[in-house]
């Protein structure tokens, strides 16, 4: 793939990275209203729900060129995923800290099955 669509594709996913913040940010009144064990699951959901209000078909395709995913399946730790595929695009900014990651979704999950269900 020629440098100026990888560029392209890495302006494009920042992007959407800097609308799932600006989200974040609008409904942090709300977030706080969550009990705290559930804050990630809930920024997670938040940006999940930014994502799936985009038309992300042509980033799907091109990110599927780079053998990456196409964020198609990664619901439980979106930002996380966006931030792993920014990293090997190569990125100058991708995003660290304390976001959903896959391992994170998983240990969340478990918890809360266990929790509802026991083991």
């Amino acid at each position: 793939m020629k440098t100026s669509k990888k560029k392209k594709l890495v302006h494009e996913l920042e992007l959407i990275d800097q609308l799932m913040k600006w989200a974040e940010k609008d409904f942090l009144s709300y977030i706080a209203k969550v009990h705290p064990s559930n804050h990630l699951n809930a920024i997670n959901l938040l940006h999940y729900l930014v994502l799936r209000n985009l038309d992300i078909r042509k980033v799907q395709d091109e990110l599927h060129e780079y053998g990456l995913s196409s964020l198609a399946s990664s619901e439980s730790h979106i930002r996380g995923q966006l931030s792993a595929i920014l990293e090997r695009l190569g990125s100058k900014h991708p995003q660290r800290g304390n976001l959903c990651t896959y391992q994170k979704s998983k240990e969340s999950q478990l918890r809360k099955l266990n929790g509802l269900f026991g083991k």
